[in-house]
């Protein structure tokens, strides 16, 4: 199941196995969701645990000790739902089981234990999976209580398993980031996780309750299985003693453990070149259809790593293998390479394909790099939102261009790329690329509409700061100084070694002071720590005179909020299209105007930056697509940072687009969802054929033509959606749609177009910071020969597995 915050609101929602998205009450597609009811118990039943179980499923001894519920159905589908889970409610902590699940409510918690297996349900023995292959069923929270839903159909004589997903962890309020799987099999690890939480203990414990809508479900002629005959009343709990949580686990690192990596690595060896040959091929003999464990971990190496192939001929390459397997024998460059790594390429470009084909929308960026002195490449990149309202981004190709290439050979190799892959017609913006006119007239001809990347227009407005004479000439001493001090010559060599942390920020500045994007940084550490270098004398003269230090002052003062800027570009999860004209507004309108107090070169820079921004921003085309992506952006909705004249042009647009994918739309809702109802449609009145006769032409039942229809509904989701309250500026604004879709059918369509592009034509942390040098060192050691296949293996690398 896919992630959700938790609010009151989204308590009450469900989510379709099917569809993948999420509902309240009914899903739109596939109806309301069935709850499996439990078996009637009697009242003060010794073993209401097993007495509760459902028709079609059977409690069994497990191999590996305790009990679990198997399913003697032919297949038990997708999507049922059992619960709630029945228990106690414990009011400490550490009184929790491996029978406790936590439940969150208005930010705090309680825990719902089954230890007592009088006083719980059968879902107490349900065993934990230990991988998430093994997993086919997911737990969550819905209205305050704790169900299972099934997650992928299970066979008959199946287990049923459960352990926690992202959605769970993230009600809970675990921040566990995207490196954590959610695939432990011990549940004493998530009794370490609960323990953080802040208990809650309700005013009353919850009752058992019917959900909305209980079905029991039966599949074909399924009858209950004989249970009681194999079990007796006062079964100690599976699984044995309770487990306490350990104390002092507040910033608990969890680790989990590798099972098949090593396998994969040292594992069952392939055979050799020359041993079971299928055929000779160009390159010498050919590899079996499928390469060994090894050989394919060693391909992941030089795909993830992003490393030249010829890696594998090197002398400590080789000896690292020799030591992890002695018998093995690493392929040549030209084998791994033709066959391998080609194979690989085959494969994820026939899914990329496949799939970009059928994307209805879609966007495109730019990214123009040098490999050499005489070669220059141009990497294309699809992005798009997917039916989960996930941002999805695939690497496409890379082309070698001319250095200065002319409008007709981009818009030729910008058509080759689209056709090759399918993606003509569903492109309607392109970002990044080259600077100045030729890209804007090459997508025009292709008829795809231009966007800068934000990414380069802060750099070029940070650097027409640097380049103020005042600021060059003081950075220009400053690293001279820098030198001087770390060499640790004379009377620099004491300060040197009774001030650590300024010879820390000195050896910054000579290693990352000279990059636009960690300058800013970099000098704001140094101005802090700056005291004992002021007046210092490397060449009997004093280096920095009091204007430098004033200049450089006033150089990070005008530097801070484009610093800032590019920050926010990083941290975000996906930095949207929508976040740019907020961001640009607020640096030329506020952050880079001139006041009185400021200084001469503070003016000057401010003035230098703002003609940057304006210009890369200037196109009345441009602002139409930023602005048009804050109006479907949640938290920018209102359009604060317009004028009226832009605001209302910005919303009759809006309404125009909307209405256009309407009329495109398979089917039309021609009222608001209200997300707050769960009362069926009315019945429409019998008709009268006779009145039907006479008024039918003159009175149509949709009071208008499709268009209008169109149009109205547009007008009435556009206006609803206007005046709700804006979300938080930290709400992600894809996982809002992703919860309010059904809501606003036709503006989330145009969401998902809009809010699917792309703040920078590379990935921001790229741009501003360290990493997109790291990638720029790495493609440039790729052979020419490898370069389109291995940017496009590390870009798609998620598809390899």
């Amino acid at each position: 199941m896919q992630i959700a915050a938790c609010t009151h609101s989204e308590d009450e929602l469900l989510f379709c196995e099917d569809c993948r998205l999420y509902f309240q009450d009914s899903c739109p597609h596939h109806g309301p969701p069935t709850f499996v009811a439990d078996s009637p118990v009697p009242e003060r039943a010794p073993s209401q645990a097993l007495l509760s179980l459902p028709e079609g499923l059977v409690v069994k001894e497990r191999s590996q000790g305790g009990f679990g519920v198997w399913s003697t159905l032919p297949a038990l589908p997708r999507g049922c739902i059992f619960g709630p889970y029945e228990g106690e409610v414990v009011q400490e902590h550490g009184d929790c089981t491996r029978y406790s699940w936590a439940v969150r409510e208005n930010g705090s918690y309680f825990f719902i234990d089954a230890s007592d297996d009088s006083r719980s349900s059968w879902m107490r023995y349900v065993a934990c999976a230990s991988t998430k292959n093994e997993q086919n069923l997911t737990v969550f929270q819905y209205r305050g209580y704790i169900y299972y839903q099934v997650c992928q159909t299970v066979p008959v004589d199946t287990e049923l398993l459960v352990w926690i997903g992202e959605e769970y962890a993230h009600t809970l309020g675990l921040r566990l980031g995207e490196h954590f799987k959610y695939e432990f099999g011990e549940k004493e690890l998530l009794m370490k996780i609960f323990q953080d939480l802040r208990l809650k203990i309700p005013s009353s414990p919850p009752a058992p309750h019917a959900p909305v809508s209980w079905t029991q479900y039966l599949c074909g002629d399924a009858t209950a299985s004989a249970l009681l005959a194999l079990h007796k009343p006062g079964l100690p709990p599976p699984g044995g003693a309770t487990f306490p949580l350990l104390e002092g686990t507040q910033n608990l690192h969890l680790i989990y453990k590798h099972r098949y990596e090593y396998n994969q690595l040292v594992g069952t060896q392939i055979t050799t070149l020359n041993k079971g040959v299928v055929g000779m091929g160009e390159f010498g003999p050919s590899w079996p259809l499928t390469p060994g464990r090894t050989t394919r971990a060693v391909a992941d190496f030089i795909v993830l790593d992003f490393m030249p192939v010829e890696v594998v001929e090197g002398e400590g390459f080789g000896q690292m293998l020799g030591v992890l397997d002695p018998s093995y024998k690493p392929p040549d460059a030209a084998s791994l390479a033709h066959n391998v790594l080609k194979d690989m390429y085959t494969q994820v470009k026939g899914k990329i394909r496949e799939l970009v084909r059928a994307l209805p929308q879609c966007s495109l960026s730019l990214d123009v790099w040098c490999h050499s002195s005489s070669l220059t490449y141009l990497t294309l990149t699809v992005h798009y939102v997917d039916d989960c309202f996930e941002p999805r981004t695939r690497v496409l190709s890379s082309r070698p261009i001319p250095e200065e290439p002319s409008t007709e050979s981009l818009a030729e190799a910008l058509a080759e790329a689209s056709m090759e892959w399918g993606v003509r017609d569903s492109t309607s913006y392109i970002l990044g690329g080259l600077r100045g006119a030729a890209t804007q007239k090459a997508a025009a001809a292709l008829g795809w509409a231009a966007l800068p990347c934000v990414g380069q227009a802060l750099k070029a407005a940070m650097e027409a700061v640097l380049s103020q004479p005042a600021a060059q000439r003081a950075l220009e001493r400053l690293h001279r100084l820098a030198s001087w001090v770390l060499a640790g010559t004379g009377q620099s060599e004491k300060l040197r070694t009774q001030e650590p942390l300024l010879q820390a920020h000195l050896s910054r500045l000579l290693q990352d002071g000279g990059k636009w994007h960690s300058v800013y940084a970099v000098l704001q550490g140094l101005l802090e720590h700056s005291e004992p270098l002021v007046g210092l004398c490397p060449d009997g003269e004093v280096t920095l005179h009091l204007q430098d230090w004033s200049a450089l002052q006033d150089t990070v003062k005008v530097l801070k909020p484009m610093a800032i800027a590019t920050s926010t570009f990083t941290k975000e999860p996906f930095s949207s299209l929508s976040l740019v004209k907020p961001v640009l507004t607020s640096l030329l309108y506020k952050h880079l105007v001139a006041n009185e107090s400021d200084s001469a070169l503070v003016m000057e820079a401010k003035a230098a930056a703002q003609k940057e921004l304006t210009k890369q921003f200037s196109n009345s085309d441009v602002n139409q697509a930023f602005n048009l992506a804050c109006t479907l952006d949640p938290r920018f909705r209102g359009l604060d940072f317009l004028n009226y004249a832009d605001r209302v042009e910005t919303l009759h647009l809006l309404k125009t687009k909307a209405s256009c994918l309407a009329e495109t739309a398979s089917s039309l809702t021609y009222a608001l969802p209200d997300a707050a109802s769960s009362s069926p449609p009315a019945k429409l009145p019998k008709q009268d054929t006779g009145i039907e006769f006479l008024l039918g032409d003159l009175c149509s039942m949709h009071s208008a033509s499709g268009i209008s229809s169109a149009h109205q509904q547009a007008e009435q989701e556009t206006a609803s959606f206007q005046t709700s309250k804006a979300s938080a500026l930290g709400q992600e604004p894809l996982q809002w749609w992703k919860m309010h879709h059904t809501q606003y059918p036709l503006l989330a369509q145009a969401a998902r177009k809009l809010l699917g592009i792309p703040a920078t034509s590379v990935p921001a942390g790229w741009l501003f910071s360290n990493a997109g040098d790291a990638i720029c060192t790495k493609r440039r050691a790729l052979t020419p020969e490898h370069v389109d296949m291995l940017v496009f293996l590390h870009g798609n690398r998620a598809m390899l597995y």
